[in-house]
Order: structure tokens, then C-alpha cells, then sequence
């Protein structure tokens, strides 16, 4: 299979879209302060109590990408959120430095991708070792328009009905990988 990173807006937003739509559902709606490097702002957060598992997406292009942030937090316990990963893909053009993709295989299928670029403001955490610990097996090929290859982690396929539950599962791995190479990483009120 060849996947082909999606570059052009109009297949891009298609895509957000698509994304979108699968946390649309099966949640609660809540008012929090979300905290970020540089920053924090009040937002609307999605609960998905299920999985232990929240979401912020903004649908909107926020500067030159789409802004999806994700946390295991139990929002019952703290007042103020912070994101345990964020997939950002870029709303147009070769933009590699962004750790979110859309990637579309051979047969038309479209999925949601990650560079395994994990920021944790700490030594130890990183896109090398995160890719380590996640199992470098895992990888699959990504084709730029300007021929260049770059190996990305493929979350979900954005037809997959389960896509969220990929996506929390990932949100998961990440967390459990910072916790674990930063030996105190935390990522606030465990959920019990």
C-alpha cells in the first residue's frame, strides 16, 4: 500500500471534516481552562466517559493547521487541563513540521497520521524516543508531492466507525510513554 500525504486545502478541510465528525457523538460538552506552552485559555472540551478521554478540536485553520488536542485527565478532579498529545495537521502545503498528517492510501482510503513528535518540555521525551518505545515496526512510508518520504504512525482510517476509540488509544500510548521516560511525568487527576 502507498500512502500520499495530503497537501491541497480542499482535501485537507474534507478531511478535517471527516474527523471530526466521529466525536460528534456518545459525549459531554464541558467548560474548562486548557492550558498549553505559552499559554492557557478557557475552551469547550469533549468528555468521552467510556474511554477516560477528552478531546479539543478546533475544526477552524488556526494559522497554517488544524488544532486537535487530547487528554486522559478526569475532568471531575482538576479545574485546569493540560493535553497529553496534540495531532495538528497542517491546512495546506508540504508542511512536515507539524506532528498531524492526512495521509490517503493507493485504494482511495484516507487516515489520520502522526510523526511520533511528542513534546514534553523534558529530556527523555522526544520524537526519537517515543518512536522507540512505540516500535519502530510500526512505521509506514509516507509520498511527498515534492518526492520526499518521511515514516509516520497511522492512527485510524477516517471511514473506520471506531476511529476515536484509535485515536484515545494512541492518546494512551503517549501518556503512558511519558510517564515512563519521564519517571514523574503526570498528566493530572489519574481517572479512578
Amino acid at each position: 500500500m502507498t500512502l500520499v500525504a495530503l497537501t491541497d486545502t480542499e482535501p485537507i478541510d474534507a478531511a478535517s471534516a471527516q474527523f471530526c465528525q466521529h466525536f460528534d457523538g456518545a459525549r459531554d460538552v464541558l467548560e474548562y481552562t486548557v492550558g498549553y506552552q505559552g499559554g492557557n485559555e478557557p475552551a469547550t472540551v469533549q468528555r468521552f466517559p467510556a474511554l477516560k478521554f477528552w478531546a479539543r478540536l478546533y475544526p477552524q485553520n488556526q494559522g497554517n493547521g488544524y488544532w486537535c488536542g487530547f487528554g486522559i485527565v478526569n475532568l471531575h478532579k482538576v479545574k485546569n487541563l493540560k493535553f497529553t498529545c496534540e495531532i495538528n495537521p497542517p491546512y495546506t502545503g508540504l508542511d512536515r513540521q507539524r506532528a498531524g498528517l492526512f495521509v490517503q492510501s493507493d485504494n482511495g482510503t484516507i487516515y489520520l497520521a502522526h510523526s511520533g513528535g511528542v513534546a514534553g518540555g523534558k529530556p527523555g521525551v522526544g520524537r526519537t524516543a517515543f518512536l522507540k518505545y512505540y516500535g519502530l515496526e510500526t512505521l509506514d512510508k509516507v509520498h511527498w508531492p515534492d518526492q520526499q518520504v518521511t515514516e509516520h504512525i497511522i492512527i485510524a482510517a477516517l471511514d473506520d466507525p471506531e476511529l476515536f476509540q484509535q485515536v484515545a488509544a494512541f492518546v494512551y500510548r503517549v501518556a503512558e510513554f511519558k510517564r515512563l521516560s519521564e519517571g514523574v511525568y503526570s498528566t493530572g487527576a489519574a481517572w479512578r
